[in-house]
């Protein structure tokens, strides 16, 4: 009993001594980085979509750059040192910031938690770091999973060098991918088990290796059930085959060691084979463009027709007959493949364009959707490019918005470059309104230094707000014209009087206005376009709604204006400089009128 409780006592004593020894990372010692830290307690941290939240005051721009060295900081600035100081106090709470596609700060992140392990060693605090680094922040998952293991392996060894560092099979590594997701039977991981290889950039991403599997095992289930049917299996159609490739090439004796090997490359090649079929399959569902090779040239040709023949033909229906049952991509995977591709937006981009460019608005929500699937900072640029070029004909002040994105994601370039994109929307934007052009450069140069992109934008409507004509009269010139014609007006005065005293003194009652004449279809049409594009159009707007209705545009805008000018006493319409607009409150007077 006395052994019992020593052990015990020793045994608590171990325990203690390790959880006092154990360290937690240190907050930054700086006094500049924790002041900054510090101011940014009291500030509130908005939701901008998802679980990543809006850092008020603006990220500084760090854009991605490979990293080559585990010291990621020494190359920065002091102001996003200072931001890394924000980003990383709020992450050790649980608290995600939206980097606005500024990855470095997150890759800093990654090497600055690796570092902190090699004084706190604490694998499960390490691990938990690292995988909500990789759930927030996915781009950073390949790198930050590798790097974890090697730094986890690493330390394992130190403490115990006698044990070997486990690593799968490379004919195990599909299953032991996909083995927490999906249930496999004895089957299924025969199946599975003899297709060699499987690393790729789209097969690590879960979903993508998860329904690239169950596809491969429902095809060749499916292809071995009808295959049954005629007295036969899909082991002994990929065996036959396997079996010619191997009497084409040598001449071993039948079950020799060295014929049962080389039988056993050639069939799991043709395993392999068929499952890269599924996978271009699901490829081509994600919107992938690249392909896996699928050619058989170490086959002999007769084996190659042969593999056509009797496998193929018949597991190429079946593949595309179980497409429907592929799971469409989640949030996280779409993000994960556009990581991958940086073209891959154009699809549903076109599709966007298709669908929803006659409804401006709308197609400016969804597009804000798309930027953030795609957090590469070259993608978005594209976006927002080719988006501004497709909204200028319906929108002018919703493509200009889209240009003010693009120009936060280029702080460094200048504001209209001689590039055929920017300089075309430079032209359909303003054309020869000077004061506009200098509105609209003030609000990008203070946006490009400060970041603030909700500023500008709410700033922008009064650039495009339509411009009245103003008559201003010289009260001097008044005053000269009264004095040399007094003698006129006097004599004019007493004629009148003498008239006067003619006319009865009941005034006349006052007429009230007519009402204008019903407006026809091409004059409603035109009325409804002002007030879908806020009152202002161009003149190109105009003249494609004139060709619709078959009218000539001077001849619509005029026989609007003679409608409603009793009713106002003034033009409804006004051009300047190939920019039509209605002032609001006239809209509004005719729209109660009629």
């Amino acid at each position: 009993m006395n052994d019992i409780v020593t052990i015990l006592t020793a045994g608590a004593v171990l325990y203690s001594g390790y959880y006092l020894a154990r360290r937690r990372p240190p907050q930054p010692s700086s006094a500049g980085i924790a002041h900054a830290a510090e101011q940014q307690k009291q500030l509130p941290v908005q939701p901008a979509g998802g679980w990543l939240r809006e850092y008020p005051l603006g990220v500084p721009p760090w854009p991605h750059t490979y990293v080559y060295s585990s010291h990621p900081l020494s190359a920065a600035n002091p102001s996003q040192k200072t931001f890394f100081a924000v980003f990383r106090w709020h992450f050790l709470r649980d608290e995600y910031l939206d980097l606005k596609g500024n990855h470095s700060y997150a890759f800093a992140l990654l090497f600055d938690l690796l570092a902190q392990f090699d004084q706190h060693t604490d694998s499960e605090l390490l691990s938990s770091q690292i995988n909500r680094l990789s759930i927030h922040y996915p781009f950073t998952k390949t790198l930050a999973n590798r790097q974890l293991a090697k730094k986890i392996n690493k330390h394992e060894t130190q403490q115990h060098p006698q044990l070997p560092v486990y690593l799968p099979a490379k004919e195990g590594l599909i299953i032991e991918k996909i083995k927490e997701s999906v249930t496999l039977s004895s089957y299924e991981r025969e199946l599975l088990r003899h297709v060699s290889g499987g690393e790729n950039h789209f097969f690590n991403i879960d979903q993508c290796s998860r329904e690239t599997a169950k596809l491969y095992l429902r095809a060749m289930s499916a292809a071995d059930y009808s295959l049954r049917k005629s007295n036969s299996s899909l082991a002994d159609e990929i065996a036959y085959v396997a079996n010619r490739a191997v009497r084409s090439r040598v001449k071993f004796p039948f079950n020799s060691p060295n014929y049962t090997s080389l039988l056993d490359t050639f069939v799991k090649m043709i395993y392999t084979n068929l499952f890269r079929h599924c996978e271009n399959t699901v490829r081509a569902s994600y919107g992938n463009a690249r392909r896996l090779n699928t050619d058989l040239n170490t086959l002999p040709p007769d084996c190659q027709r042969a593999f056509q023949d009797r496998l193929l033909r018949l597991l190429t229906p079946v593949i595309d007959s179980f497409t429907t049952l592929i799971e469409p991509p989640t949030h996280e995977t779409e993000v994960a493949l556009n990581m991958q591709n940086s073209h891959r937006w154009k699809s549903p981009f076109a599709a966007l364009v298709d669908h929803r460019l006659q409804d401006p608005p709308l197609f400016y929500q969804e597009l804000l959707q798309l930027l953030q699937l795609n957090p590469l900072s070259t993608s978005q640029k594209e976006i927002l490019l080719a988006a501004a070029t497709a909204l200028l004909p319906k929108n002018a002040l919703l493509a200009a918005s889209c240009y003010l994105r693009y120009l936060q994601l280029s702080p460094q370039d200048p504001i209209f470059s001689s590039k055929k994109q920017p300089a075309a929307l430079k032209k359909g934007l303003f054309g020869n309104h000077t004061a506009r052009l200098a509105a609209f450069e003030s609000i990008a140069r203070q946006l490009m230094a400060n970041q603030q992109l909700e500023s500008a934008l709410a700033a922008l409507p009064e650039v495009f707000s339509p411009d009245r004509r103003r008559i201003q009269l010289d009260p001097s010139a008044v005053i000269e014209l009264q004095a040399q014609h007094a003698g006129t007006v006097a004599l004019l005065n007493t004629y009148l009087q003498d008239d006067v005293a003619e006319v009865s003194q009941q005034p006349a009652p006052e007429q009230p206005t007519p009402p204008p004449p019903p407006a026809t279809d091409p004059q409603a049409a035109l009325l409804q376009l002002f007030y879908n594009n806020q009152y202002t159009l161009s003149a190109q707007q105009l003249q494609a709604l004139a060709q619709q209705h078959q009218q000539m545009a001077n001849h619509l805008i005029n026989s609007i204006n003679e409608r409603y000018y009793e009713l106002l006493d003034d033009n409804l319409i006004d051009a300047h400089e190939d920019v039509y607009s209605i002032h609001p409150p006239y809209f509004h007077k005719i729209a109660s009128h009629d």
